[in-house]
């Protein structure tokens, strides 16, 4: 048994399955993180729907990190109570009660700073409508975007941005996009499809500071795949524009998996960009799934208790990492035991001939995309290197 094992769960003592975070990972993940950011001139606001625990959210905060970033209206909500102050809803939001909801958040917490994205002129009029009705005033980030939202040329952003500018319920903050949403199979076009991303970006920042000479701007950016890439395209762009911050929102890379962002950091790794070599090394992933074989059904078949329900899936499957039987670690070798497919409450364990695994004996899995992970728990458990430490409820809403 690995000495960081949490006991109760591999003898069995714990109903399962359970999600755990490892909190010592976490936050050697957060540390490194946050000694990137700082060593690139770069402020951090992690994407907190990856977790959506609000404590997580602060404990960022309270190391270093500028503030969160969120999906929603009502994620903006649970993070702003915790005593987080600065908030980037990083999507659009059109919604009339949506809209309300920001306005109603607004003049409850006065001193907290709030973006939102706009790429559109329907948008604005959505934003300006709900400003004059709930008589505040937003401030907003304008998207430039592919292969997802945003705006695809730089002359429908100067348009829209001159739009904004001209509005007096309406604070335009900066420029922001997604360069994971462009990625493709291909490495190399990758690269060459967010070079010309941020490049959209930089210009529309550039165009911007012509208007404004002394106008402070934010330029956000930043998965958890290729933030390498924007600090060493943007932190030229920040520098020459003066008065202007980097703001990444890589939210996933601080759980890490054992999936894609192992590969993407390996990738990352290859690059070096900005010294992302050194971040990329102290990367460990911090989350696991627990369950236990229900059936064994065939001589090379098991059927494990966590399925669609426990497990993402939509980065590739999760990976059998350790068996245990009354807390002591099974030996298998690496890749014979493999999960080939989910049910809602299921997995399919592929075994050996001659493997022994047998009924209650626990696994201990790797899961890949921690983002559509952790939104399937309404609690998670909570390790250190002596097991159990407790429970953190997750608030998606």
């Amino acid at each position: 048994m690995t000495a960081d094992a949490p006991h109760a769960i591999a003898r069995g003592e714990i109903e399962l399955p359970v999600m755990t975070l490892d909190r010592p990972v976490w936050e050697n993940n957060l540390a490194a993180m946050l000694d990137f950011c700082r060593s690139a001139g770069a402020l951090f606001a992690p994407h907190a729907k990856t977790a959506m625990i609000p404590s997580l959210a602060m404990d960022a905060v309270q190391q270093g990190a500028w503030g969160a970033s969120v999906a929603d209206v009502r994620q903006a909500e649970s993070i702003l109570k915790c005593g987080i102050s600065n908030v980037i809803i990083a999507n659009q939001v059109v919604g009339r009660t949506a809209l309300d909801h920001l306005a109603d958040l607004q003049r409850q917490m006065p001193e907290a700073s709030i973006a939102v994205f706009v790429d559109s002129d329907e948008g604005v009029d959505r934003l300006v409508a709900a400003a004059l009705r709930n008589g505040t005033r937003f401030r907003v980030l304008l998207e430039i975007g592919g292969g997802r939202a945003g705006l695809r040329s730089s002359d429908e952003a100067k348009a829209i941005a001159e739009r904004l500018l001209g509005l007096d319920c309406i604070t335009l903050v900066g420029i922001a996009c997604y360069e994971g949403s462009v990625a493709s199979a291909d490495h190399a076009e990758t690269v060459s499809r967010i070079d010309a991303l941020l490049a959209m970006t930089s210009e529309v920042a550039f165009w911007l500071r012509e208007r404004d000479a002394h106008r402070p701007i934010m330029l956000s950016a930043g998965g958890s795949l290729y933030f390498d890439l924007v600090i060493e395209r943007l932190a030229t762009t920040a520098q020459r524009l003066g008065n202007a911050e980097i703001v990444l929102r890589s939210g996933a890379g601080i759980f890490h998996d054992h999936g894609i962002y192992q590969i993407g950091v390996e990738k990352m790794r290859q690059r070096n960009l900005s010294g992302s070599e050194e971040y990329a090394g102290h990367l460990r992933p911090a989350l696991r799934v627990w369950t236990e074989i229900l059936s064994r059904p065939e001589p090379k078949l098991a059927i494990a208790g966590a399925g669609m329900r426990h497990l993402s899936f939509d980065q590739g499957l999760p990976v059998v990492l350790n068996c245990y039987r009354d807390g002591r670690m099974l030996t298998i070798r690496p890749g014979e035991v493999r999960i080939v497919r989910l049910n809602d409450q299921h997995a399919f364990v592929k075994l050996p001939e001659d493997s022994n695994l047998a009924v209650g004996d626990v696994l201990e899995l790797g899961i890949s995309h921690p983002c559509t992970a952790m939104d399937r728990w309404r609690q998670v458990t909570v390790l250190d290197r002596s097991g159990i430490t407790g429970n953190l409820d997750t608030e998606f809403g």
